[in-house]
C-alpha cells in the first residue's frame, strides 16, 4: 500500500505517521518492521525512526499469510456493489448469516466471500448485520485496511444509514424527525437479547448494569395510521441498537419477532442497511456505498401503503 507524504505528514517519524496518521496498532507496526521490505521510502528500506519529508513515497508491504481454515468456501451468489484492490462491499441478502455457527460448514456470507475471493482468504468484515437484516457489508482484503476501517468506526467517522418499516405512526411521537436515547444492556445475562434502560439511571459503560449509551436519529419519510417508513441514523454502534431502540420507543420494527412480533407482511425484520459513507482507508477519498432494496422489502412497502423512499438520495438504488 502506497502513501504520498503531504505537508501534514512531513517532519513525523514513520512510527508517528503510522500511529497518528493511519491509526495502526503496535502489533501491526511490529509485523511490518520485521517483514522483509515491510516498510520502504522511495524504494529503500527504512526503520520506523526515519523522518518523513514532503513528497516521500511510503510503501507498506503486507502479504496476508493467515488462512481461513475455519471457513469452508461456499459457491453462492454475491451481490458486489463496490470493489477495488483493498475493499469488497456487498449487499447481504436477508436470511443469510454473516459467519458459520460451528464447524465452518454451510452457507454464510463469509463462506461465499471466501469462495469469491479464492482460498486462502481471511474474512474481515468491518460491519456486522443480523442474519435477517439486509444491506451493505464492508470486507477488508488485508489486515492493514481492516485496522484503518476499525479506526474509522471507532472515531465515528462512518455515516450509517438504515431504512426501516416500524409499526405505528411515528410522526405522532415527535413529528417528522427525532432522537431515541436509551442505554442498551444484555437482558438477564443473555448472549443474544438486549434491552433498553434509561440513560439517566446511573454510570453507564460496556459492562455496566446500566448498559452502554446509545443514540439513534431518525427521519420519517411516510406514515399511515398503522406503519411508518423511517430513515434511521445510528450515532453509536450497539448490538441490535435500532431494533431495541424502536421497540423501546413503542414502535417495533415490522416482522421483528425478537423485540416485537412476527408479521404476515414480511418474513423478517424490515431493516435494511442502505448506505455507508466514509473516507477510503487507502486513498482518503470520500466513498459512498449504496445497497438497493430487496424484493421482499419493496413488497412490504406496497402492502403497508408506504411511499417516499425512492425520492431520497440517501437511500437511492445504484444507477
Amino acid at each position: 500500500m502506497n502513501y504520498t507524504i503531504d505537508a501534514c505528514g512531513a517532519g513525523q517519524t514513520i512510527k508517528q505517521y503510522l500511529t497518528r496518521g493511519l491509526g495502526l496498532s503496535r502489533r501491526t507496526i511490529s509485523l511490518l518492521k520485521y517483514r522483509d521490505r515491510g516498510i520502504t521510502v522511495n524504494g529503500e528500506h527504512k526503520t520506523v525512526r526515519y523522518v518523513l519529508c514532503e513528497g516521500d513515497e511510503l510503501n507498506l508491504f503486507y502479504e496476508d499469510f493467515e488462512n481461513t481454515t475455519n471457513i469452508s468456501p461456499f459457491l453462492g451468489e454475491i451481490d458486489v456493489i463496490y470493489e477495488d484492490d483493498v475493499l469488497l462491499c456487498v449487499n447481504k441478502p436477508p436470511f443469510l448469516p454473516m459467519h458459520p455457527s460451528r464447524g465452518g460448514l454451510g452457507d454464510t456470507l463469509a463462506a461465499r466471500v471466501v469462495a469469491y475471493m479464492g482460498n486462502p482468504f481471511v474474512f474481515r468484515a468491518s460491519t456486522r448485520l443480523d442474519r435477517n437484516t439486509s444491506g451493505v457489508v464492508v470486507v477488508s482484503k488485508d489486515r492493514l485496511v481492516s485496522a484503518n476501517m476499525a479506526k474509522l468506526f471507532a472515531d465515528r467517522k462512518v455515516d450509517k444509514v438504515y431504512l426501516a418499516i416500524v409499526i405505528g405512526n411515528l410522526k405522532e411521537r415527535s413529528g417528522k424527525s427525532g432522537f431515541i436515547d436509551y442505554n442498551i444492556r444484555r437482558q438477564n445475562g443473555s448472549i443474544i437479547t438486549r434491552e433498553a434502560t434509561s440513560a439517566t439511571e446511573g454510570e453507564g459503560g460496556k459492562n455496566s448494569p446500566f448498559g452502554a449509551s446509545a443514540l439513534t436519529r431518525y427521519t420519517v419519510l411516510d406514515s399511515t395510521a398503522s406503519h411508518s417508513l423511517v430513515v434511521a441514523y445510528p450515532m453509536t454502534g450497539r448490538t441490535h441498537q435500532l431494533r431495541v431502540h424502536f421497540a423501546a420507543a413503542g414502535y417495533p420494527i415490522l416482522g421483528d419477532d425478537l423485540y416485537g412480533q412476527a408479521s404476515p407482511v414480511m418474513a423478517r425484520q424490515a431493516l435494511h442497511a442502505c448506505r455507508l459513507s466514509f473516507a477510503h482507508p487507502a486513498t482518503g477519498e470520500p466513498l459512498h456505498i449504496f445497497a438497493p432494496l430487496g424484493e421482499d422489502f419493496l413488497e412490504a412497502l406496497h402492502a403497508c401503503g408506504l411511499k417516499g423512499w425512492e425520492q431520497m438520495g440517501e437511500v437511492k438504488q445504484n444507477a
